[in-house]
């Protein structure tokens, strides 16, 4: 019967715990709580007919403990958020991508081209041994460190970017996962208070 049927979902809620979200979330590890300053979790709870998503500090030490946040209102409201700081007066801000990866290009090939030419300085005895392998042993460190600058940039131009981001529906358009790709590259933290979210932004 229904009565039987709701009875046995609501077993199965008791029952079932509440478990961390699997996938990447856009939230995730950005948000702490305005009271007890600690790290909030997201979590879910499952039942039969709807998924309950909550965030939530696992290691309040206060008592009572701090209210679980509804995930879905929070991330609306810190999008809006981020929304309305990312607003175009921020452009000239904003250190363009290309630029940023133009001058570390030119770096790294200024450095793979003097590479093959440092054994000239040896033949032509303006370098001895010892020093020829001192500099190319500091070259290879520089040529790594621009390399891994270079791999470590966003895979978007945040100048270009900003005139979408400032617009909800862009967000709505992403995978959870590439919302949390956009909010790391300007968000540095969230607070979350009972009056809603305080979005700290990283400095240009």
């Amino acid at each position: 019967s229904r009565e039987e049927a709701a009875q046995t979902d609501r077993q199965r809620q008791r029952r079932s715990p509440p478990r961390s979200a699997g996938t990447p979330q856009a939230l995730a590890g950005l948000v702490r709580c305005g009271s007890c300053d600690q790290l909030l979790h997201l979590t879910v709870t499952r039942t039969r007919r709807q998924v309950y998503r909550y965030l939530r500090s696992p290691r309040c030490p206060q008592s009572p403990k701090c209210r679980a946040i509804a995930y879905d209102p929070a991330l609306t409201q810190i999008i809006a958020a981020v929304c309305a700081a990312l607003a175009p007066t921020m452009l000239p801000a904003v250190p363009r991508l290309q630029t940023r990866q133009q001058a570390l290009r030119q770096q790294l090939q200024d450095r793979q081209a003097l590479r093959p030419q440092l054994p000239l300085g040896l033949a032509q005895g303006f370098l001895d041994g010892e020093t020829l392998t001192l500099r190319q042993q500091n070259l290879d460190r520089e040529m790594a460190t621009l390399q891994s600058q270079l791999a470590a940039l966003p895979p978007f131009d945040p100048a270009g970017a900003i005139a979408n981001l400032s617009q909800p529906a862009f967000w709505w358009g992403l995978s959870p996962a590439e919302q949390r790709t956009y909010l790391r590259e300007f968000v540095a933290g969230v607070r979350w208070y009972t009056t809603g979210p305080v979005v700290d932004f990283h400095t240009p």
